[in-house]
């Protein structure tokens, strides 16, 4: 049974024959992984890991309001894929908490640097999806779906 999925990049619905597909083939997720990725994880010196979150933060002003608003997207993928509310409340503490964190001289830029929470919300994300195609799959196979 083909599952439908909103897609808002694309504006109609689409397709798929298995939740699986959806991990690779919505084109919000891959968006939303790249945006992870960049802000977190783009660059490595040293052997730690850092992305643009830490470059935009030394800013001062809107260095940490454009990585949040950018987060932001994550949040929004997670509405379109029925996140539950406190997966969603979850990653958007992990924003807020890192844009005020990133407010504050020197201890911000060190913690813009090396937290990872848009990867961090990304986990969050896939392991739904995950889970949701686990449950999809085992109600196909019996029938239920």
């Amino acid at each position: 049974m083909p599952v439908l999925v909103n897609d808002p990049i694309l504006g109609y619905n689409q397709s798929y024959k298995n939740m699986d597909q959806i991990d690779v083939k919505t084109p919000n997720l891959k968006i939303a992984t790249f945006i992870a990725y960049l802000l977190d994880s783009k660059f490595e010196l040293f052997g730690r890991k850092f992305g643009f979150n830490g470059i935009l933060g030394l800013i001062p002003g809107i260095g940490d309001l454009i990585p949040a608003i950018l987060s932001l997207y994550l949040v929004f993928v997670g509405f379109q894929h029925g996140l539950p509310v406190v997966k969603i409340l979850h990653m958007l503490w992990n924003i807020l908490f890192n844009f005020l964190i990133g407010l504050i001289p020197i201890i911000g830029d060190y913690k813009d640097f090396f937290s990872h929470y848009n990867l961090n919300n990304l986990k969050i994300l896939e392991d739904h999806i995950k889970s949701f195609s686990k449950d999809f799959d085992r109600q196909a196979e019996s029938g239920m779906g």
